[in-house]
C-alpha cells in the first residue's frame, strides 16, 4: 500500500512537472483504466 502511494506520488510529480497537457491526460486515463482493471480483478477473485 505504501509502495503504491509512493508510486502515485512519483507519477503525480512527473505529471505536474512538465508533461504537455495532452500527454498528461493520456497518462492519467491509462492509469485510471489500469486501476479499474485491478479493482474488477480483485472483485472477481
Amino acid at each position: 500500500m505504501a509502495l503504491r502511494k509512493q508510486l502515485e506520488m512519483t507519477v503525480f510529480g512527473q505529471l505536474v512537472t512538465g508533461l504537455k497537457p495532452r500527454q498528461r491526460l493520456k497518462k492519467l486515463q491509462k492509469k485510471l483504466q489500469r486501476e479499474k482493471g485491478q479493482e474488477t480483478a480483485a472483485a472477481a477473485s
